[in-house]
């Protein structure tokens, strides 16, 4: 969530105690939590562009599932729907 490496985490609390981790996370979710929910109502405000969003993200997921699906049916012996 921070964009930090494993390493680079557990370098910043070598030699604390495992609550200084548990409250540096809690804090990270919390502010993760809030944004997230902030997003969502924005959008739920927004029927056009969530609208718009959904629409895209359903395009690219044909587009990235189009060839599993098509090796599925090949193999299946299915006929493909029209």
């Amino acid at each position: 969530m921070t964009g930090r490496s494993i390493d680079e985490v557990v370098a910043e609390y070598e030699g604390q105690q495992y609550g200084h981790l548990k409250v540096a996370l809690g804090d990270l979710l919390a502010d993760f939590v809030g944004a997230f929910g902030d997003r969502t109502r924005e959008l739920l405000g927004d029927r056009a562009e969530l609208d718009r969003i959904l629409a895209a993200g359903a395009a690219r997921a044909r587009e990235v599932a189009a060839p599993t699906l098509a090796r599925v049916y090949e193999r299946s012996g299915f006929v493909r729907p029209v």
